[in-house]
């Protein structure tokens, strides 16, 4: 058993965190570490299965949650995703342009990142992530 310790928003007065870090949870030994390129840029994380989905600026990222690595990349050119939630192998994502005037509701499917539908939405949808039970 793992915990994530995942890059979070930052204060004006704080450093930007740019590593991801997997513990052992009953040792709390590292287990692995994986560095971000953008800490400050919409960094989400959803753990499913064996798998830690992530968002970082444009690009949605799968990393393998025993070892920390990155099992697939998709860049989303300059929409910037977030995570809605995953359920039965399809990643629901919102995504919006940089000045936030399009928003856009997609689902992906989870093994490959492939998109399955995509649809223009009215307003951005709360970012609540949901992790598959």
């Amino acid at each position: 058993m793992a915990t994530i310790d995942l890059p979070h928003k930052k204060t004006r007065t704080q450093n930007p965190i740019n590593t991801i870090h997997a513990f052992d949870a009953r040792s709390g030994k590292s287990i692995w570490q994986f560095s971000i390129e953008h800490p400050a840029n919409n960094f989400y994380g959803t753990i499913s299965g064996d798998k830690l989905y992530l968002t970082n600026g444009p690009r949605l990222i799968t990393l393998d949650l025993k070892s920390g690595k990155k099992l697939q990349e998709q860049t989303l050119g300059n929409m910037v995703p977030t995570i809605l939630g995953i359920r039965h192998n399809l990643l629901y994502i919102q995504a919006f342009n940089s000045d936030n005037s399009i928003f856009i509701i997609q689902v992906r499917r989870a093994n490959d990142l492939s998109l399955v539908w995509t649809t223009a939405a009215s307003t951005q949808v709360p970012q609540e992530s949901v992790v598959e039970p």
